[in-house]
């Protein structure tokens, strides 16, 4: 009896997961950037006047590091770090 149980609860678990994962990748970015492509980068909001910017750019892509993360060829001057997720950037040709 118990045993059936335990299968129960464990076909149980699996399905909520497959529905789950099926919900993530529904709304998941799917950007791919290639290497030496150009992005625009969307900065977050912080307290500035309505009509700056809130993107920069374009940059070129130096490395890929992995589907969700990207290492952009930036100037000196930008005090930020070199590195960026996709939900960050955008393909410079949209």
């Amino acid at each position: 009896m118990d045993s059936l149980k335990l299968n129960l609860l464990k076909s149980y678990i699996n399905s909520i997961i497959l529905k789950l994962r099926i919900k993530v990748e529904q709304y998941a970015q799917k950007l791919i950037i290639d290497e030496g492509d150009l992005v625009w980068i969307h900065l977050r909001k912080k307290r500035k006047s309505n009509l700056l910017s809130r993107g920069d750019g374009p940059f070129k892509v130096l490395t890929k590091i992995n589907n969700n993360a990207y290492i952009l060829d930036m100037p000196q001057e930008c005090e930020s770090s070199h590195t960026f997720n996709v939900i960050g950037l955008s393909s410079f040709g949209q």
